[in-house]
């Protein structure tokens, strides 16, 4: 949505805009332009998408997410504190389903992620830009993305391991607290000719752990060339399950209970997450 300069600018200094962030805005490349008019465009986009999503899977959906988040060995039910929401969230927004056989979750409610049923329902209600963005973070998994460059409080380039593929990310807080050769398991959105960080793990891997991950890709690589006879590989298996905080244990089965395969080809390595890493690395600050 344009800003009138007479209006009171965006950015709530309570200034008009022609006499604050116009002239600023004038300045800047048109990939920061772009970048302003997307944050504009998505500002309160996850309330509205949690909100969805509260009100389609019902109040248990958090905490059976959290739990396969977690590789079903969370310690404790979800908090709002939890130092991998900027992770957790946007993959249980864009991309959770409940287990259909061990859910709360009403049936009808099984076909559809947060995001996408957000995109249908809001309508005309939805500026057209955030759709747009809606459309395209379904469109992308969450990878393994190695640090190419950084410009420190604008911008880092990134190099997604996995499938090779490069893009210049728009990223203000981020960019100051990694370097090149760091790894950084996050979701990239391509939108309007930039790309967004959408989430991001709340710590940066050293250029050390590149191999496993290597490994790793190549090992699901083989299972796909040559599938185990008698593993049935279903429509609904993951792109990729984020790195939960307890995923590198493994606990023994309870009497009764059926086995959960944790579902998407680096689900196995989470423990890359918790190791070697020297600091957060905030999003979206």
């Amino acid at each position: 949505m344009k800003v009138g300069r007479n209006e009171p600018c965006p950015c709530g200094s309570g200034k008009k805009y022609k006499h604050c962030c116009l002239a600023k805005e004038e300045a800047e490349s048109p990939e920061e332009l772009a970048w302003r008019r997307v944050r504009r465009a998505i500002d309160g986009l996850a309330s509205a998408l949690l909100r969805t999503a509260n009100a389609r899977f019902g109040p248990t959906a958090l905490d059976e997410a959290w739990e396969e988040f977690n590789l079903w060995e969370a310690d404790e039910p979800f908090d709002y504190e939890t130092p991998y929401l900027q992770v957790f969230m946007p993959w249980f927004l864009y991309h959770w389903l409940p287990e259909p056989e061990e859910t709360e979750v009403p049936v009808e409610a099984h076909g559809e992620v947060a995001a996408r049923v957000h995109l249908r329902t809001a309508g005309k209600r939805l500026d057209p830009l955030a759709a747009r963005y809606i459309e395209a973070a379904l469109g992308v998994p969450f990878s393994f993305h190695e640090v190419l460059a950084c410009t420190p409080g604008r911008s880092i380039r990134l190099r997604d391991v996995l499938i090779g593929t490069e893009a210049e990310v728009m990223e203000a807080s981020a960019s100051k607290h990694v370097e090149a050769g760091d790894l950084l398991y996050a979701k990239v959105v391509p939108i309007e000719g930039i790309a967004m960080l959408e989430g991001c793990s709340p710590v940066a891997l050293p250029p050390v752990a590149k191999p496993e991950i290597l490994a790793a890709r190549e090992k699901r690589a083989l299972s796909h060339a040559f599938p185990r006879r008698g593993v049935r590989r279903g429509p609904r298996r993951r792109a990729l399950l984020p790195l939960g905080q307890g995923a590198h244990r493994r606990r023994a089965r309870r009497p009764g209970e059926r086995h959960r395969q944790p579902r998407g080809p680096l689900s196995r390595t989470p423990r890359l997450a918790r190791t070697r890493c020297r600091e957060p690395v905030p999003c979206r600050a």
